[in-house]
């Protein structure tokens, strides 16, 4: 037969030769090669013309107990084009090599060609590693196994493995930059850790269907492998498998509770994914960054979801959360920036750090009533978020829990929430009402800064007021500071433009550098506002605090506490006649100062200078603060 064609061959060369002697001058037509499937070059081939020169490269050389390899030149007769091949006779085990040393010792970087004798049992670990120019191999049907790095880094565009393989080693095809499609076997049950590991090209793999394991990042980095089914008889999947592959659409097998770490992470082509009931587990990072990826619907049997599961998934606009969740990870949602409403699931506890930092399409979250902690920026950056309603078991407000809430208008923190802390408000543009209750003992640093607030009373708790508290609040015209206050930070009310006076009781006895009346910070080129005005007792940190600062002081520590008006009827200050002096009357008399109507004279001027006016409003509220 092979005499036959190599008849056929010198025939089509001789035909060839004819028609290019007729065709243009100087025009080449491709280099002939004997094909693959006609199996290795042999001295027939020499001696038929076919082949120009033929010789054995380097030795004989044992490759296991009764395998052999030998590497051969041969080169054709037309064209001249050379081509190395390596023919491995005998048969049983192959050896297992290591990195750096496979079995082909003599021109391993030119053979392009494999052929493997019927009856090896095996592809030895490294047998072909880092061969870039080998095109083809023949792998019989004796051939049971696929050792470690056994065809990493070769040069093959596409494999059909028998069906008699069972198992492929770790790295098997880990960076074949060409290889384009593999087709597994039915009989594969294995397939180990980066199997096809960085295969650019690699688009179609038809998996077998009694695949039972696929190893941790098997098909990681292959951009092309846009489509691919993965059969039920899987019952264990490694983390990392398609981690920034282009598979766009799958279903976890029925045997797999749980969705591994990284999975999918950095798929950005991943549109859909099949979730069944009886998953329980979708781990750390698992669609981390699918950025194409639109919905989930999370199974009742999920309790847990973990740190960055869905983390920057842009396109996700919706995910259900079944009701029976225990835990919900850290930076869950970060970045889901399509996100537009999520029901948290009661049991959880607790919203943990940056679960849907930046989620600037978040208009509405549903937080069950047995939250106690919200993490550090857990809504930072939510944009659209307009209102949100913190449960009244609350403890723990973090670190800028809902800094940079822009659309937010309203808060009430719970009366379990003893700390405002550090920036939980800040950059919240819209924000003019905050309600904070009397347990607060500390406002921390730029807790409210560059907010929209118009006012705020300091819970009668609050012994220090932090660093920037209320920083560049232009909106900000009435503060009313509680007696319990000791200590004032360092530019709390700084560049508060529209904050006219300010009130300090005696309890406060230390203000820190620029903390009232400058347009700038100190390292800025201090400006103080010409018109701002320190109400203090005299000798008191406030007094001292305006003299330092060059700030406008008025000292209101003769103003009568309690007096009478002259029917001897109504308290002095009693403005909505309760018969208590207290800050509702302050607020009476700002509405009606601001809106214009009439306020009753003979009760109203508090520093006696013959005009109600806001300085009244001050002094009456100092008054009050005792």
């Amino acid at each position: 037969m092979k005499k036959l064609i190599a008849c056929l061959l010198v025939l089509s060369m001789l035909l060839g030769g004819m028609i290019l002697a007729i065709g243009a001058a100087g025009e080449e037509s491709e280099p002939e090669r004997i094909p693959a499937e006609y199996g290795p070059v042999t001295k027939e081939d020499l001696n038929n013309g076919v082949v120009a020169e033929y010789k054995p490269r380097g030795t004989n050389k044992q490759i296991g107990d009764n395998l052999y390899c030998q590497v051969y030149w041969y080169a054709m007769r037309k064209g001249g084009t050379q081509y190395f091949e390596a023919v491995i006779t005998g048969s049983g085990t192959m050896n297992d090599y290591q990195k750096g040393l496979n079995m082909i010792s003599s021109d391993t970087k030119k053979v392009s060609r494999v052929f493997i004798a019927d009856g090896t049992t095996n592809i030895g670990a490294y047998a072909f590693n880092g061969m870039e120019r080998l095109e083809y191999v023949s792998i019989p049907d004796s051939v049971k196994t696929i050792g470690n790095n056994a065809f990493y880094g070769t040069g093959m565009k596409t494999v059909k493995l028998p069906d008699s393989i069972t198992s492929i080693g770790d790295y098997g095809f880990a960076y074949c930059a060409s290889l384009t499609s593999i087709e597994l076997p039915d009989e594969l049950t294995s397939i180990g850790e980066y199997a096809f590991f960085r295969c650019p090209v690699l688009a179609s793999v038809d998996m077998g269907v009694k695949v039972q394991t696929i190893g941790e990042r098997a098909f990681a980095y292959d951009p092309e492998l846009t489509a691919l089914a993965i059969p039920d008889s899987v019952t264990e999947m490694g983390d990392y498998i398609f981690l920034s592959s282009g598979v766009k659409n799958l279903r976890v097998p029925a045997a797999i509770n749980y969705v591994s770490e990284n999975t999918f992470s950095g798929n950005r082509a991943m549109e859909t994914i099949e979730l069944h009931e009886g998953i329980t587990e979708i781990r750390d990072t698992a669609f981390f960054m699918c950025t194409s990826l639109q919905s989930v619907n999370v199974p009742d049997s999920v309790t847990s979801i973990g740190k960055s599961a869905f983390g920057s998934c842009e396109s996700l606009t919706s995910v259900r959360l079944p009701a029976t969740m225990e835990a919900v990870g850290e930076n869950a949602f970060y970045g889901c920036k399509s996100l537009e409403s999520v029901v948290y699931p009661a049991g959880v506890g607790a919203i943990g750090d940056m679960t849907f930092y930046e989620c600037a399409a978040l208009k509405s979250v549903a937080i069950p009533s047995d939250v106690t902690s919200i993490g550090k920026a857990a809504f930072r950056g939510c944009t659209t978020l307009a209102e949100i309603t913190l449960p009244e078991g609350l403890t723990k407000l973090d670190k800028s829990a809902l800094r940079d809430c822009k659309a937010l208008t309203s808060v009430t923190i719970p009366a379990g929430v003893t700390v405002l802390e550090d920036y939980a408000f800040m950059g919240c543009d819209a924000l003019t009402t905050v309600n904070a209750p009397d347990t607060v003992t500390d406002i921390g640093r730029k807790v409210f800064a560059e907010s929209g607030l118009t006012s705020f009373k300091v819970p009668a708790s609050t012994r220090a007021i932090g660093y920037g508290a209320f920083y560049e609040c232009e909106a900000l015209e009435d503060v009313t500071i509680s007696d319990a206050v000791v200590t004032i930070g360092n530019y709390a009310f700084a560049r508060c433009g529209a904050l006219k006076s300010l009130v300090i009781p005696d309890s406060v006895k230390r203000i820190g550098t620029g903390a009232y009346g400058y347009k700038a910070t100190l390292k800025e080129g201090a400006v103080i506002f010409s018109d701002a005005t320190i109400y203090g007792s005299s000798s008191s940190a406030a007094q001292k605090f305006a003299e330092d600062m060059g700030l406008q002081f008025a000292d209101v520590s003769s103003m009568s506490t309690v007096a009478y008006a002259a029917d001897s009827v109504r308290y002095f200050g009693d403005l909505n006649n309760d018969q208590i002096v207290d800050n509702n009357d302050v607020q009476q008399m700002r509405n009606a100062l601001s809106n214009g109507t009439a306020v009753a004279d003979e009760i109203s001027d508090i520093n006696g200078d013959g005009v109600i006016d806001a300085l009244d409003a001050l002094a009456l509220q100092t008054m009050i603060a005792g």
